[in-house]
């Protein structure tokens, strides 16, 4: 690599902020971009993309939410990307990839067949699901409430690892046209994870499978949108299909160590406050 500044779009988010840490510790200048950064990017702007891109040696790209309603604009923004002389794409992709799902099957499409060095990572679901998002306030009050996938297992991964593959590949060799499917060392349920968690902290943690249809009715009137809604039941079909039941070895080989166990993130998280 040279001293070009590697561009993290979404840097606010759960892993953006982590790869950009993890390049800075590795020494690496960074340009983290979001809406509210100081040089501001929107995926719905490209007005804004052109600044952001100039003199960028490498980019990792974590696109909105729904990959569906996000493939259009990353297939324009890695052409921005590659005509600005960007050479590098680390794809921040899903599981879901791997259990066939069109939607980020063709978010995918958007680097693979770009003219970019890239490489895709198809992560798990991550542990900071439970200490950052939605399910941190569930774990406070003592319920989780999932869409019912029948009790399958996930191999939860730590979102630091992902971010540490991410580094890895933007800034080292022999990762160019790879695809990753990055995992923890060993899979549970969501029962399972609660009970860690509350093992950990002494909390009572219920967890109440709720039937797609009545979870979808729900969400809705809490006022999820209607395509997040679709995407998350697609996701919890391949879930509910065995496709994260099995831990995969890449992340063990890139990292050169076993990724961090759940209960390791959670002892981590506790100590941090993260259900306080």
């Amino acid at each position: 690599m040279t001293g070009q500044p590697v561009l993290v779009v979404g840097v606010t988010g759960k892993t953006g902020g982590r790869v950009a840490a993890e390049l800075e510790r590795r020494g690496v200048p960074v340009r983290g971009v979001s809406r509210t950064s100081a040089i501001p990017f929107d995926w719905d702007d490209p007005h804004t993309w052109p600044v952001v891109l100039r003199g960028v040696g490498a980019a990792y790209l974590a696109t909105p939410t729904v990959p569906d309603l996000a493939a259009a604009q990353a297939t324009a923004f890695v052409s921005a990307a590659v005509d600005a002389g960007v050479r590098r794409v680390v794809l921040l992709s899903g599981r879901s990839a791997t259990a066939g799902s069109k939607r980020m099957l063709t978010l995918e499409r958007a680097v693979r067949d770009s003219d970019a060095d890239w490489t895709i990572l198809r992560p798990s679901v991550f542990d900071q699901n439970f200490s950052e998002g939605n399910l941190r306030d569930s774990v406070r009050s003592g319920v989780i409430r999932q869409v019912s996938t029948g009790a399958a297992k996930i191999d939860f991964i730590d979102v630091a690892d992902v971010a540490e593959v991410a580094a890895t590949a933007l800034t080292t060799d022999g990762h160019l046209g790879k695809t990753y499917e990055l995992s923890g060392p060993r899979a549970l349920s969501y029962a399972e994870a609660a009970a860690t968690i509350a093992s950990v902290t002494g909390r009572d943690i219920e967890v109440v499978e709720v039937e797609p249809t009545q979870w979808a009715a729900d969400a809705l009137a809490a006022g999820v949108p209607p395509e997040a809604v679709e995407w998350s039941l697609e996701a919890a079909d391949g879930v509910r299909n065995g496709f994260y039941a099995t831990p995969f070895d890449d992340a063990a080989r890139i990292l050169g160590r076993e990724p961090r166990s759940f209960k390791s993130f959670v002892h981590a998280a506790a100590a941090a406050g993260a259900w306080d």
